[in-house]
């Protein structure tokens, strides 16, 4: 017999923060104890008590660092140790582990909610090969792996709101929770509280060691770190040229230094002392720095170093801020551009890798190529050197400022300006003051129209013109006339923003981007006005839309289209049912109601239940447009068909009928004797087995009417702890006094089905009940009674009270069956009176029933091709249900609605009288003649012959209703009486017909008689010539046989004679015999 030690010793060395409860690193003396440090054994015994042992390590875990270990080697005392109790929140709990592989499985660890509470939870489990563990109740199905002979760290964790128990298994050091753990369970609902850890012994077989464990409410304090924890954080208050650093850290009651290590790369380069620059607890240490490059990245972690051992944070990195630049060089003007430098180097105080825009102070910004834009570009000091800014006006100042950024992107205020002035121009020229905007694509068959301004200066007077270019004309109004070439006017030797006006009239489909050349003037050459346009005949664009009102056979195709450059002539769907079919490869379906190019088609003959895929078109004068998006949409399932009346009724059959369903292409006809169609069943009703320590008092399975059926008791509560067969079971105490009261019950519903059959295990402790027999009852109101065979006898193992047996056909199609598991005697397993304490387990009670099927064989599931079906080999005066399905490619219906269909009576056997066609002798074979029977039905005649007893004779008359059938006679037969008695149809189902009149009939069979032929006609015949009659002697036969010469009437008899050789009339010596005329 085991022992359970406990020991409630607070653990006071508590960090600051209150979330360490517990610590226990068992550095006791090899063979020591646990029970003399602070573990107790709840009884006092002290068999096989759990020493201490060399101790394990475990790589970057600081709960197990020296000393020994527990050794859990054999059978006796578990022990258990206290803590501050929880009732909130989570409890982890760490510690190494070390199993061999010659063990045996059992549960070795975990918690309870108090010292001595014995009712345990975050069970730690361990298979037989010690290479898995696991948590759980009872024995896992499954483990996870570890490697035996090899320490291993274990965290437990238990939510006390989800009262889940979390397992992690780690083979290397982490410190941080992983997200998700190696195995989970869920403890029962009642475990509130957390305030014990024990250590238990189960096995002389186990071995199992276990060290440094710690418990606390946060992860890193219960799988403590070897070292200091270093965390390093954001830095902060950064500037141009400093930052301070930051970290968090804890040296969990070590003496540590904290700096910092810093650089413009990660191998870092320069060190900081934190502030504080030591402590033991937790901190947050930072170091302050200046003299930092501006805009530039640096690298910095946290350091925490006790003795020479380094523990470094994670890498994190910062850009310092950009100074604002200073002023652009602003130089070498033209008479359209200005030269702008940005100093190199640290001219800016930046570094090398600042980035800088230039903004004229107009608004816009330099662009790389030397443009003005309205949107920065970003570039080193050393990519910008000196841009040319192109695109300026003559004889104008312009302004230009700098901004900076970091890597970051963190921009700095513009700096200061420098200005600069472009040239003054003096020979012949022309300005573009506004340019011409793109015409883009143009329709062949369009025109297009844009402008542009111009301002000429120093002309010589002469006519300045615009020269032509293919495709374009001019005029100097938008609605003027427009000509290939056109004249600027002008007076004196300038003009000022000239309006041209240009119309673009592409007849092909081509390029027709160039250059508007303007000359005269004095121009040195002609000034070019960049023109873009093309020529297009643009198809027009269709897009297919959504499909809207989908049924199981139709749906409404829905698009539309945009015209380009010819209208829209014909316009459509094409559809299919295969995915990304090929333009014009599916089928067909015009639309002609478009309205502002949106259009739409009805679909009416699909398949239901089907995917269809379909893509608009639309025709133009280029051709054929088909929409880029194919767009899909499902017809629903098909419609329930309505089944209709049946017709045509017979006395063996019917015409079943059913309206058209839509897109049906069969249908599927079910035909049977009652209306719930049953296809029949065989297997359970209920099966209470208990999977859980929580029950539940319902079905584990069941059939829908019986899922909320329960398993009750009169003798106490109910609690699912106990061991079942192979799970838990139902057990309870409280059976005193119960023969003949107190019971185990549980309810069914057994509509529609049959032989039921009960299986149940039972089991009582020493002192709970031995005796119960098993009773059943129809309805809450019914009253039990026995049921045969139903007696047990329980012992106290889960074999001897096993209950097998088929129930009372009362049972039968019920709609609620109580069955009851009802003491019979007082006596307890072990001999004695039933105590209070006394319990009675009860486990797989398994309920079966079968029925059978009440579908016609032949009409289930029938695939008819049309609306209508007959239904024959039926019964007469019977009804039948039936009911119909239809069926597409895709989809099947559901059940139509049932009609009842009814056979008619049929007509019952007829009788008209019966004969015998001809006497017979007496062995021969007669035949009777039957009239008036029913055609052509099949009748079965009964009658007997004088006293005899019934005979039957099966009979199928010709359409006159005539038949007949033969019988062998004997002589007693003759001169008996025939009568017929009744008359009934075996074609179908029928009664007998009682037959009174006319029913009767004399046998005639009497016996044969020999006669001998009388040829001579002396009455006197011939023994060698015979012949039988039953009905008198033929002509030319007598029955004397003793004629000895038939030819001579004179002669019938033989007489003897004697030789008389002298002639003297008297004979002498032997007779002869000699035929004579008498003498």
């Amino acid at each position: 017999m085991r022992f359970f030690l406990f020991l409630a010793i607070l653990f006071a060395g508590m960090s600051s923060n209150g979330q360490v409860l517990l610590t226990d690193d068992f550095n006791y003396a090899t063979g020591q104890l646990l029970t003399a440090n602070g573990w107790t054994v709840l009884s006092g015994g002290t068999t096989q008590a759990i020493d201490a042992t060399t101790g394990l390590s475990f790589s970057g875990y600081g709960g197990a660092v020296a000393g020994g270990a527990a050794n859990l080697d054999n059978d006796g005392q578990d022990v258990n140790k206290a803590f501050t109790s929880q009732t909130s929140g989570v409890v982890y709990v760490s510690s190494v582990i070390q199993i061999t592989a010659s063990t045996t499985a059992g549960y070795f660890m975990g918690l309870s909610s108090s010292l001595g509470n014995t009712t345990y939870f975050s069970r730690l489990w361990v298979n037989a090969a010690g290479n898995g563990i696991n948590v759980g109740t009872n024995a896992p199905s499954s483990y996870v792996a570890i490697t035996p002979g090899v320490p291993t760290l274990v965290v437990l964790k238990f939510d006390l709101a989800t009262k889940v128990t979390s397992l992690f298994v780690l083979n290397s050091f982490v410190s941080s929770e992983p997200t998700t753990p190696s195995s989970t369970f869920t403890e029962a609902a009642n475990t509130n509280a957390a305030g014990a850890v024990f250590l238990r012994q189960y096995s002389s077989a186990q071995r199992i060691i276990v060290d440094g464990i710690r418990i606390a409410n946060t992860w890193i304090e219960a799988a403590l770190p070897a070292g200091p924890l270093v965390t390093t954080t954001a830095a902060t208050s950064v500037t141009t040229t400093s930052a301070r650093l930051n970290s968090s850290v804890n040296g969990y009651g070590t003496t540590t230094s904290w700096s910092f290590d810093y650089g413009t790369t990660a191998s870092y380069g320069s060190t900081a002392t934190g502030t504080p620059s030591s402590g033991t607890a937790a901190a947050t240490p930072y170091a302050d720095l200046s003299s930092l490059v501006p805009a530039t990245f640096y690298n910095f972690r946290a350091v925490g170093t006790v003795s020479s051992t380094v523990t470094n944070g994670s890498n994190l990195t910062f850009y310092t801020l950009a100074a604002v630049p200073n002023a652009p060089v602003v130089n070498n003007a033209g008479i359209f551009t200005l030269d702008v430098s940005i100093p190199s180097g640290t001219a800016n105080g930046n570094s090398g890798a600042a980035e800088y825009a230039i903004q004229e102070t107009g608004g816009q910004y330099v662009q790389a190529n030397g443009s003005l834009g309205a949107t920065a570009v970003w570039q080193t000091a050393s990519a910008w050197s000196t841009v040319t800014v192109t695109g300026l006006n003559s004889n104008t100042t312009y302004t230009f400022h700098v901004k900076a950024r970091n890597g970051a992107a963190t921009e700095t205020a513009f700096g200061a300006s420098a200005s600069g002035t472009t040239m003054a121009q003096t020979s012949p020229n022309i300005t573009l003051v506004t340019d011409i905007t793109a015409f883009g694509n143009v329709c062949t068959a369009a025109t297009s129209t844009h402008n542009f301004a111009i301002s000429g200066a120093n002309l010589n007077g002469a006519a300045v013109t615009v020269n032509a270019l293919s495709g374009y004309s001019y005029s100097l109004t938008e609605t003027g006339t427009y000509t290939s070439t056109l004249g600027i006017p002008y007076t004196g030797n300038s003009f000022t923003n000239t309006t041209v006006w240009v119309k673009f009239s592409p007849v092909a489909v081509q390029s027709y981007s160039g250059d508007i050349s303007i000359s005269g003037g004095g121009l040195p050459s002609s000034f070019l006005v960049g023109v873009t346009g093309a020529g297009v005949n643009t198809a027009a664009t269709v897009n297919t839309t959504a499909a809207s009102a989908a049924t199981s056979t139709g749906a409404t195709l829905n698009g539309n289209f945009t015209a380009a450059c010819t209208a829209v002539t014909s316009y459509g769907f094409e559809y299919s049912t295969t995915n990304g079919f090929a333009n014009g490869a599916g089928t067909n379906a015009g639309s002609s109601n478009a309205a502002s190019g949106v259009f739409s088609t009805s679909l009416t003959t699909l398949a239901p239940n089907t995917t269809y895929y379909y893509k608009a078109y639309a025709i133009d004068g280029s051709g054929t447009h088909y929409a880029t998006q194919q767009q899909s949409f499902l017809t629903s399932a098909i419609q329930t068909p309505v089944a209709t009346a049946a017709t045509s009724p017979t006395t063996s059959s019917f015409v079943a009928n059913w309206n058209v369903t839509g897109g049906a292409t069969s249908y599927r006809l079910d035909v049977a004797t009652d209306s719930s169609f049953s296809t029949g069943f065989s297997g359970s009703l209920a099966e209470w087995t208990f999977p859980t320590t929580s029950g539940p008092d319902t079905p584990s399975t069941a059939t829908t009417l019986n899922t909320s059926k329960q398993i009750t008791t009169n003798a106490g509560t109910i609690v699912y702890s106990s061991a079942g067969v192979t799970t838990q079971s139902a057990s309870t105490s409280g059976w005193t006094s119960g023969s003949g009261s107190k019971y185990w019950q549980v309810e069914v519903n057994t509509t529609g089905v049959s032989n039921i059959h009960l299986n149940s295990v039972q089991q009582s402790s020493n002192t709970g009940p031995k005796d119960f027999k098993l009773q059943y009852k129809l309805g809450a109101s019914g009253t039990y009674t026995d049921v045969p065979g139903g007696e047990i006898t329980v012992a106290n193992n889960v074999v001897t009270g096993s209950a097998d047996v088929t129930l009372p056909a009362a049972c039968n199609n019920q709609a609620s069956v109580f069955i009851q598991w009802i003491m019979t005697s007082n006596t307890a397993v072990g001999g004695a009176a039933v105590a209070g304490t006394g319990t009675s387990r009860i486990d797989d009670i398994i309920i079966t029933a079968s029925s059978p099927t009440t579908l016609l064989p032949s009409y289930t599931n029938l695939t008819v091709n049309g609306t209508s079906q007959t239904v024959s080999g039926l019964s007469a005066s019977t009804n039948y249900y039936y009911r119909v399905r239809a069926v597409s490619a895709n989809s099947t219906s559901g059940n139509s609605n049932t009609i009842t269909a009814t056979t008619t009576a049929a007509p019952v056997a007829t009788f008209g009288g019966i004969t015998q066609a001809a006497g017979v002798c007496a062995g021969g074979t007669a035949t009777f003649n039957v009239t008036g029977l029913l055609y052509p039905s099949t009748t079965l005649l009964t009658y007997h012959i004088g006293t005899g007893g019934n005979q039957t004779a099966s009979l199928t008359p010709d359409s006159s209703g005539n038949a007949s059938f033969t019988l062998a006679l004997t002589a007693g037969n003759n001169g008996q009486t025939l009568t017929v008695t009744s008359v009934q149809r075996t074609d179908v189902t029928s009664s007998s017909v009682t037959v009174s009149s006319n029913n009767t009939v004399v046998l005639v069979s009497p016996a044969s008689v020999t006669y001998y032929a009388d040829a001579d006609g002396d009455t006197f015949g011939n023994t060698a010539v015979s012949q039988s009659s039953c009905t008198g002697a033929p002509a030319g036969y007598v029955t004397d046989n003793t004629d000895c010469n038939d030819a001579d009437n004179t002669k019938h008899a033989s007489f003897p004679f004697y030789a008389d050789t002298d002639g003297d009339t008297f004979g002498a010596g032997s007779s002869v015999s000699v035929c004579a005329v008498d003498a």
